[in-house]
């Protein structure tokens, strides 16, 4: 199979990222690397693939560890505003996680939370995590994912 090694892409919506409302219609891609952007009726048809409308953003590659981010929060309890306006609150939402009431070994999680959005203004105590149990680990990760909150393991 012979590969393309220049390709037209018409009727998309191409955000160009040189201001929050730029996009373009079309753009080419020549050896790997996009060598013109600019309004699908200024573009060479034939052979060009429709986007039918649909949004493209340029590529990313996310060193900031968002998707390991998301896997590690996947089973835990939101902590965030609106859903937890304060500490008291936040117990409540704990001790609606899964692994709640299971047994020693199974963590309760959650994450999310911002003390300077809470209306008690700080973050939770070790005093305020045994209100959710004393017979489990628990651990609460801030918005910012960098300092997080846990009680000892039983």
């Amino acid at each position: 199979m012979a590969i393309n090694k220049e390709q037209v892409f018409v009727n998309g919506k191409i955000f160009t990222g040189r201001n929050e409302e730029e996009f373009v219609s079309a753009f080419r891609v020549a050896n790997g690397r996009i060598t013109w952007i600019g309004d699908t009726s200024e573009a060479e048809s034939e052979g060009a693939i429709d986007l039918e409308g649909k949004t493209i953003v340029p590529g990313f590659i996310d060193v900031h560890t968002h998707p390991t981010y998301i896997a590690m929060i996947v089973n835990s309890v939101p902590c965030t505003v609106p859903v937890v306006n304060n500490i008291p609150e936040m117990i409540e939402a704990l001790k609606k996680h899964v692994n709640f009431g299971r047994g020693p070994n199974d963590w309760i999680e959650g994450f999310g939370y911002d003390e300077s959005k809470l209306a008690d203004n700080r973050t939770p105590t070790a005093q305020d995590l045994d209100k959710v149990s004393t017979t489990q680990a628990i651990f609460v990760l801030r918005s910012t994912a960098t300092p997080a909150y846990a009680t000892a393991a039983p």
